[in-house]
């Protein structure tokens, strides 16, 4: 969700988070997706012994990707390599890079939205997130005049003709986070900040929008948290139970509900939730090599009926697609070619 450099110091963080939430846990106890976007069913149980399929992907080498998001042509990921940087891909294994106008102000991009034409954040921490004008067709993308980001965002959507954006307000001395933050817009253009949501030393790393309903989600050293917000109203946090002694980095929106992704604190395995409403939650460990624990997992979308994550492996962007969110394969610089069956081993 950072920079080339700040992503890395930014995972390393979550790791260190990771233990010391880890140990405290062990001391207590154990933009809404269209039709066609969206995957015809998602397992309520999850199983956990799925294999993972490694591919080798092409352009991403060096890269750390931030964000993604379904565009008219496939899908678009935004981030640095090393300097603020976006990509479009048909498959995600190939990817192009896409010219942005001003990329150099910016240490990286960190969210990108699409509805017909798309908006996307960027940054030099700790200052405000700047927004650029984007296109799925034409480029270079432009910086757009915008006001109201008063913090650093990590995530928009879109969906019933608003925009809503997620992140974090931030020190200006220690480029921390002191809280989350949301802010929406009409235009992707005029912002308003409409909450602040508590954290104790974390994060608010994704938001979408299904319907009526907007989900944002987050963690910080209690677990992950979860927060939603129905027809315009406040948002309510969600019981945490679900998602104790966990970080949450990802969610999405399928046709049989959301599905979230994460990891658990401490041993950094991965985990994924589903829920039909975003407010009951389904629990369920992946295979420990499904996101190995020195791959950044950033975001999280729908793209074609497939579930698309996207982060870094030590070789470059790393993009993980599931279609039913229990077997996943990562493509990434490297990867390799080996396959996995769908069955469970």
């Amino acid at each position: 969700m950072r920079t080339a450099s700040a992503a890395r110091a930014w995972w390393g963080a979550v790791m260190c988070t990771a233990m010391l939430a880890g140990c405290s846990a062990a001391a207590t106890s154990t933009g809404a997706p269209s039709p066609a976007d969206e995957p015809s069913a998602l397992p309520s149980a999850v199983a956990s012994d799925r294999p993972v399929a490694l591919r080798s992907s092409t352009g991403l080498q060096g890269a750390i990707l931030n964000g993604v998001a379904a565009s008219g042509e496939g899908m678009v990921a935004v981030g640095a390599g090393p300097n603020a940087a976006a990509w479009t891909s048909t498959d995600g294994v190939a990817w192009r890079p896409v010219e942005v106008a001003g990329a150099d102000d910016v240490d990286a991009l960190h969210a990108v939205g699409f509805d017909g034409d798309g908006v996307v954040f960027g940054a030099v921490d700790p200052d405000p997130s700047r927004v650029w004008s984007a296109s799925a067709g034409s480029q270079p993308w432009q910086p757009a005049d915008s006001d109201g980001i008063d913090g650093r965002v990590n995530a928009v959507a879109v969906g019933g003709g608003r925009w809503v954006a997620a992140g974090d307000l931030v020190d200006a001395e220690s480029g921390s986070a002191t809280a989350g933050a949301v802010w929406t817009s009409d235009d992707g253009r005029q912002w308003e900040s409409v909450a602040e949501l508590p954290l104790n030393e974390g994060t608010v790393s994704d938001v979408v929008i299904a319907g009526d309903t907007v989900v944002v989600v987050g963690f910080d050293l209690d677990g992950g948290k979860v927060w939603t917000s129905v027809d315009g109203g406040d948002l309510d946090a969600v019981d945490g139970g679900a998602f104790a002694a966990a970080t949450i980095q990802g969610v999405a929106h399928t046709g049989a509900g959301y599905v979230a992704l994460g990891r658990t604190l401490g041993d950094l395995r991965p985990v994924v939730w589903t829920s039909e409403d975003a407010v009951a939650w389904s629990r369920q460990d992946l295979p420990a090599d499904a996101f190995a624990p020195d791959l950044q997992i950033n975001d999280l979308a729908t793209v074609d009926g497939v579930l698309v994550a996207v982060g870094a492996a030590p070789e470059g962007g790393a993009v993980w697609t599931s279609g039913d969110g229990a077997s996943w394969t990562l493509h990434a610089p490297g990867a390799g070619s080996a396959s996995a069956t769908d069955n469970a081993s």
